[in-house]
C-alpha cells in the first residue's frame, strides 16, 4: 500500500504531462473558446472547450491561473516547444500565460 501512495504522489508532482498523454511542452493547439465549464470529477477544475478547423472540438483544463479571465469567443493558442499560452479576447487584446515546470 506504501509503494502505491508514493507512486500516486510521484506522478502527482511531475505536473509535466497534461491528461497522462503527453508533454505541455509538445502540446499544440488553437482555436476558439465555444464553452466553459467546471469538471466535478476532475476536481472541479475549469475546462475550456474549443472548437478548431483543423483540430475540431477538443477540451483544454486550465491549469490554475488566478488571473486568466477568457470568455466564449476569445481564441487560444499554445505553440509546440514552448510553455506559453496566449489569450486572444474580441476586443483586439491578448494575454500571455508562461507554464511553471521544473525541467
Amino acid at each position: 500500500m506504501k509503494t502505491f501512495y508514493c507512486m500516486l504522489l510521484i506522478v502527482s508532482l511531475s505536473g509535466c504531462v497534461i491528461g497522462g498523454t503527453k508533454p505541455i511542452r509538445e502540446d499544440e493547439y488553437h482555436g476558439v473558446i465555444i464553452d466553459i465549464y467546471r469538471v466535478k470529477l476532475n476536481h472541479n477544475a475549469l475546462t475550456f472547450l474549443v472548437r478548431s478547423e483543423e483540430q475540431g472540438e477538443f477540451e483544454i483544463g486550465e491549469p490554475a491561473w488566478p488571473s486568466l479571465k477568457a470568455s466564449i469567443g476569445d481564441s487560444i493558442i499554445k505553440r509546440s516547444g514552448e510553455l506559453r499560452l496566449t489569450v486572444k479576447k474580441k476586443d483586439g487584446s491578448s494575454m500571455e500565460f508562461e507554464y511553471w515546470l521544473k525541467e
